[in-house]
């Protein structure tokens, strides 16, 4: 069963399609008809509120939604990975050996506060810059010769280069 949404109001975010699939899901599941009503949060900026109120059935419902880390401390390193290292792949692009792809993994819970995450972010930029001509191109014949794992800037980090196309069908 689709849930219904009131007129004018836009499934216009990630957080609100969430929100009417799992409407959806649970109006399947209890066979009740459902419909989004009103996006609280977005009315009422001064103080909490629910992100959606819906009708299931004859019932009125609050949802929220909200997430939950999988694995301890999840938000807070991503917030952080985002902000060390997400420039990285800008200032790495087309300045590494073609053809194939490269992917940098760095370990969980490694990103520390009270540093120069510049700084980091250089030394780790001077590394794959380093690294990425030493390697081979991955396939069975050359393992582990198509890898490195270092710690630049006192990160554990892998750099791996495997050749051919990406997740989107390019070679770059």
């Amino acid at each position: 069963m689709r849930c219904r949404v009131r007129e004018r109001l836009k499934i216009d975010t990630h957080a609100k399609r969430v929100i009417e699939k799992t409407l959806e899901f649970l109006s399947r599941t209890i066979n009740l008809s459902c419909e989004i009503t009103k996006f609280p949060d977005e009315i009422e900026r001064n103080s909490p509120a629910c992100d959606a109120l819906a009708i299931m059935g004859t019932r009125n419902v609050a949802v929220e939604h909200t997430s939950i880390d999988s694995i301890p401390l999840q938000r807070r390193d991503d917030d952080r990975f985002k902000k060390l290292l997400g420039p990285l792949e800008d200032e790495l692009a087309g300045k590494l050996p073609v053809p194939g792809h490269y992917r940098l993994v760095i370990e969980m819970n490694v990103i520390p506060t009270g540093i120069n995450w510049d700084n980091v972010r250089q030394w780790i930029w001077e590394w794959c810059q380093k690294v990425a001509p030493t390697l081979e191109i991955g396939g069975p014949f050359t393992t582990p010769r198509h890898f490195v794992r270092e710690t630049p800037g006192g990160f554990h980090s892998r750099l791996r280069f495997t050749a051919g196309l990406n997740e989107m069908g390019s070679s770059k």
